[in-house]
């Protein structure tokens, strides 16, 4: 009876069991790409959010004796770069030579490739870097930076380079009002 009404399967022993074990492998390598790829951007996004924040720090180091004596805005580059490295190390979870600490989720150390005031005198500014696919024009000064790292990914037997940039302008509007 069993043959009349399953001619096929009775016909095939351990055909649908086959194509079984080809789909759960199959499923097994997507979910692990799937793994694998969203590792590798949620690592990425946390250094640009990092980075964000490192440059924007960087920027509001400007110069406001020489902002309110002479209305312009200078950013003095010692200050700035520290105020960027304080940034980043506390958000990646740093040290000072830029390599990661036991808390720190990253494996490989950081190196800044790039960090660039732009002033007032060289505006509006397009900077362009090819080794990044990046491009900005400044139209107000500001700093861009450039980290580079490695990231692992999730299961250890590969590396991606990362190089991550970032910048921030000042945008300060000084209008004459009623009371000047």
């Amino acid at each position: 009876m069993k043959d009349q009404l399953c001619p096929n399967i009775s016909r095939n022993n351990g055909f649908a069991t086959i194509w079984y074990m080809i789909a759960i492998v199959l499923i097994i390598s997507l979910a692990s790409f799937v793994l694998s790829e969203g590792y590798a951007n949620v690592q990425q996004n946390k250094i640009k959010t990092a980075m964000n924040r490192a440059v924007k720090a960087a920027t509001m180091q400007y110069d406001t004796k020489e902002l309110s004596e002479n209305a312009k805005i200078v950013i003095p580059k010692d200050k700035a770069k520290q105020e960027f490295k304080t940034y980043l190390t506390d958000n990646l979870k740093l040290n000072n030579a830029l390599n990661p600490t036991e808390d720190s989720v990253f494996e490989n150390g950081f190196q800044i490739v790039d960090f660039s005031i732009i002033d007032e005198e060289s505006l509006p500014y397009t900077v362009e870097r090819s080794d990044v696919q990046f491009r900005h024009t400044f139209q107000n000064p500001g700093v861009l930076a450039v980290v580079q790292t490695t990231v692992t990914d999730i299961w250890g037997t590969d590396e991606t380079t990362y190089y991550v940039p970032a910048v921030a302008e000042v945008d300060l509007s000084i209008t004459e009002g009623e009371g000047s």
